[in-house]
């Protein structure tokens, strides 16, 4: 880039992260893009995470230590407060980032000034392997908000100015679903896009909290779920809201009288957004259209019910199923119904 480049704070908060500290940080000072501060926010951590952060010696790096553990959410809203960038982009002490990943960000931001959150998709590493292909436009993404997260944390790059409008960033209530929570939040005042390339290496790990905090995880995404639909004014009853949550949490169950809640649930919310129009009608439908396919496909189980319910739907007019997937549910659904299923699937008694 050979105008002036903007500063960028790469925020990273790190609580005893020693094994993959080392290699996170040496991703961060290869990065193409020169002008960053790298600000870490050490949460008292009891290994060697501070001796390895100071061993570097590079002036770009910033240490931050807490004089107790106060958890990662009000860490990285300490960090907030102190980048100096204008720019913020986020990282995880056991992630890496590709040697572009900042310089991309940042061209992509100068270029479209009404995007104020950007993440990417990315590739998992370590105990499994597989790619991170998150829906890419704002509207799409903001549909896909109300029923789960589609942005990867450690892949964002924030405006500072527009996370000062949130206070605090991050909402103290929330542990393991704080980033969930800013995005809905930031949806309704700004656009949230995610670039269609690998920018950073996620890695998967046993002691990695998306692991082994699964329910805590759900139970917080679900108190985002309850406030995102409560913002947006949309109206639900609990037995509504049960419907929406199992489907964002994708424990969908397989009985006839969840498939047929689902359907009234999901047609409701086109009706709503009809009038409302929080997300474009062509792509809100589109996604809503996708949630019953997967509930009539994991229903399949119940016969020619599943089918019925599927095609009898407004949605299926505007379901993007490809012609393989559609071929699939309807053999399933004509073999179960030939083989006489009673109705007693998983879930039920």
């Amino acid at each position: 880039m050979t105008k002036e480049t903007p500063l960028v704070t790469i925020l990273m908060a790190v609580y005893n992260g020693s094994p993959f500290l080392s290699e996170t940080i040496k991703s961060l000072l290869v990065q193409t893009y020169k002008n960053i501060e790298i600000l870490v926010i050490n949460d008292a951590s009891t290994d060697n995470s501070h001796e390895i952060i100071a061993g570097y010696g590079d002036k770009r790096i910033r240490v931050v230590n807490n004089v107790s553990n106060i958890g990662q959410t009000r860490s990285l809203n300490i960090g907030l407060r102190l980048a100096k960038g204008k720019y913020v982009a986020r990282i995880d002490a056991d992630d890496n980032c590709l040697p572009d990943r900042i310089e991309k960000q940042v061209i992509f931001l100068e270029a479209t000034p009404h995007v104020g959150v950007c993440g990417s998709w990315a590739k998992v590493f370590g105990s499994s392997t597989k790619y991170i292909r998150v829906p890419v436009a704002s509207d799409e993404i903001n549909g896909h908000l109300l029923f789960q997260n589609v942005i990867i944390h450690p892949t964002v790059m924030m405006r500072k100015d527009v996370i000062a409008n949130q206070e605090p960033p991050y909402d103290a209530q929330f542990h393991y679903a704080q980033d969930y929570d800013l995005w809905t939040r930031l949806s309704n005042t700004t656009k949230i896009v995610n670039l269609p390339n690998v920018l950073v290496h996620y890695r998967v790990h046993e002691k990695q909290m998306s692991v082994y905090a699964q329910d805590k995880m759900q139970f917080e995404a679900s108190l985002v779920r309850r406030r995102a639909l409560t913002e947006r004014r949309i109206p639900f009853s609990e037995e509504e809201f049960s419907i929406h949550d199992a489907i964002g949490s994708w424990r969908i169950l397989q009985t006839k009288q969840f498939v047929y809640n689902a359907e009234k649930w999901l047609t409701k919310l086109k009706k709503i957004n009809d009038k409302k129009r929080f997300v474009k009608n062509n792509i809100f439908d589109q996604i809503l259209a996708m949630h019953l396919f997967s509930v009539c496909n994991n229903a399949s189980i119940n016969g020619m019910s599943a089918l019925k319910t599927f095609y009898q739907s407004p949605l299926a007019k505007v379901a993007d199923v490809s012609l393989p997937n559609e071929i699939r549910f309807f053999i399933k659904c004509v073999l179960y119904s030939l083989c006489g299923n009673k109705g007693r699937f998983k879930g039920e008694t």
